[in-house]
């Protein structure tokens, strides 16, 4: 028994169970700054929704956000994300504020589509 289950911690990653999701480590890190550097519109809240698509096996597909404006500043503004799956896999969908202003996240709904297969 090692000194993490005597203290009823889990135990830390292996170098197997790390290289399952490669893309994590580094991807996210990178992909978390490009809203705030990308955003144009200054005056608006750094603030979006974002997803992250992955492969079966944890390799980045594609990502996609939309940021605030500042039309959107004070009132209501819709954010909308569209994602075809074309394999196996799995997409990280969040919300961020990267901003010292108060932003809310009303309604957040996330649906899927299971296409029609012909026998």
């Amino acid at each position: 028994m090692n000194l993490e289950e005597q203290n009823g911690l889990p135990e830390a990653p292996t170098e197997k169970a790390t290289k399952a999701k490669p893309a994590f480590s580094y991807l996210s890190a990178g992909l978390a700054f490009t809203p705030q550097i990308l955003q144009k519109d200054k005056q608006a809240p750094v603030a979006y929704v974002k997803y992250i698509a992955y492969d079966s096996t944890g390799k980045y597909l594609s990502s996609d956000y939309h940021v605030l404006t500042e039309a959107g500043q004070g009132k209501w503004q819709e954010r909308s994300l569209s994602y075809k799956a074309e394999e196996d896999g799995y997409v990280e969908v969040f919300v961020a504020n990267e901003s010292g202003e108060e932003v809310f996240f009303d309604d957040l709904s996330i649906s899927t589509t299971t296409p029609l297969v012909a026998s």
